[in-house]
């Protein structure tokens, strides 16, 4: 750690990334205050816990107000806001999230990068749980909130470090990837796809992405790869790193290829997933708390790397069995498939779901789960990529699987092309006829709700926001 002495102030303290990187500074006995126009109770409650004082405003006064040495810039702002402004004004030094990390928190640590377009919030927290049960005292930083805990990130004692790495841009003036600040020992590489339509132009601009960071690793053999996803495997094999990492079938498709590998699933229902994999050590039994492939995919994966831990001496020493009871005890995450209770006998779920594969995955879970019940499905089309018409048709093909759908217009965004935008009255007229119900604000999002869930019935609220906090209003009702 650097000059503790020094002051931060976030600008934009409330984003997903951010709020837990003013936590990690705090209990690393940092000075840190910030601003926002807005935030889930959840964060405001995270920032609370640690007593970082925080502004639900913006204004240029705060900043001419502040005796911050350093501004932390969220990577959602861009040139014109207002305290953005005010800050290059001052002249003092300003930095991004990922850089704050780079520079005051990775120094004398192991890190260990979990990226992926899919999984890294759930994965990093079971990695992080895992050398928690472990008594590895670990820290951590994770772009969600884990089951049980008030935050997503910790500064541990231990030797490892854990983040979740963003593969997203780092802010108005740092356009390379956020992970490429992580100074990674380690990496698991879950699945590559193209995402982020914003930034990216084509899926060969994330293979350049993910190439750099592979490049960070000195030692291919701490690269943990899901070689069943046809990104990965594409990559590794364009690096000429695929016979050099260590390589996780989480299906089992490519299990004579594979180090670790799933032999098959004996059992899955609410709440619990038993499986049998193997190992060059042998074969084992597993049981995780939460369902879907997806899910026992992530739980491969943290195996992997804690096998390679384990090798590798990283770690104590332990048995296959004592990683196994640490992987058992995991929760979950809040909003992926979160169940929140009940509105009219119905049962409702929110999840983060925003890329058309991850909301694939999800509703098949739940035909799977509750193969009786009526499924209804809600879509916020709210970040970045969703507000665009990029994944139109593979929205319209995901919903179509649902029994009845419900939508949300994305917000207006000017500096999206008025033809490149998404459009959800078009694709309920394209591909979900008369299951699909475009609802125009909250009153007649409730509205809709009330008259529509049965007991029996299964919802589940798809968005990267908060799907204007009617999920959570519901099950209160």
């Amino acid at each position: 750690m650097s000059d503790r002495n020094k002051k931060f102030y976030f600008v934009g303290i409330g984003g997903l990334g951010m709020s837990p990187v003013a936590r990690l500074l705090k209990q690393a006995g940092y000075s840190v205050t910030g601003s926002d126009s807005g935030m889930s109770d959840a964060v405001a409650l995270s920032l609370e816990e640690e007593n970082i004082p925080f502004i639900l405003s913006y204004n240029k006064e705060n900043i001419s107000s502040s005796d911050a040495d350093i501004f932390v810039i969220g990577n959602s702002l861009s040139r014109g806001h207002v305290e953005l402004e005010a800050v290059i004004q001052s002249q003092k030094p300003y930095t991004s999230f990922p850089q704050v990390l780079e520079d005051y928190c990775l120094d004398g640590k192991k890190s260990i990068v979990i990226c992926g377009t899919h999984g890294k919030s759930t994965t990093t927290s079971w990695v992080s749980h895992c050398l928690e049960s472990l008594k590895e005292k670990p820290s951590y930083m994770i772009g969600a909130i884990p089951a049980g805990k008030k935050g997503g990130s910790f500064y541990g004692n231990g030797s490892l470090f854990v983040l979740e790495g963003d593969e997203y841009d780092t802010a108005f003036f740092d356009k390379e990837s956020k992970f490429l600040h992580y100074k990674p020992q380690f990496v698991v590489l879950n699945n590559i796809e193209f995402d982020h339509a914003d930034i990216f132009k084509d899926l060969e601009a994330i293979y350049e992405t993910f190439k750099k960071l592979l490049l960070l690793v000195k030692d291919p053999s701490q690269i943990i790869a899901n070689i069943d996803d046809k990104g990965v495997r594409e990559l590794l094999k364009r690096m000429s790193l695929f016979d050099k990492v260590y390589r996780v079938s989480p299906s089992g498709k490519y299990r004579d290829e594979a180090h670790l590998f799933l032999n098959s699933i004996k059992e899955s229902a609410f709440g619990r997933t038993v499986f049998h994999y193997e190992k060059k050590e042998g074969s084992f039994v597993a049981e995780v708390t939460l369902t879907g492939s997806y899910n026992i995919a992530n739980a491969l994966q943290c195996l992997g790397l804690l096998s390679v831990l384990n090798e590798k001496g990283v770690i104590k020493k332990v048995s296959e069995f004592k990683l196994l009871e640490s992987l058992a005890s995991f929760k979950g995450v809040q909003k992926r498939l979160e169940n929140l209770g009940f509105f009219q006998g119905a049962l409702v779920y929110r999840d983060f779901g925003h890329h058309p594969t991850a909301m694939a995955c999800t509703l098949e879970n739940l035909r799977q789960l509750y193969p009786k019940s009526k499924i209804i499905a809600g879509f916020e089309p709210k970040n970045a990529t969703s507000r665009r018409n990029t994944f139109f048709k593979q929205y319209g093909e995901v919903l179509q699987s649902a029994d009845q759908v419900f939508l949300l217009r994305a917000p207006e965004d000017k500096r999206i092309p008025e033809n490149e935008r998404m459009n959800v009255d078009e694709l309920k007229s394209l591909y979900l006829k008369e299951k699909g119900f475009v609802l125009p604000d909250k009153e007649a999002l409730k509205n809709w709700c009330s008259e529509n869930f049965e007991e029996g019935d299964v919802s589940v609220f798809f968005s990267s926001s908060s799907f204007l906090d009617v999920p959570s209003e519901l099950v209160l009702t």
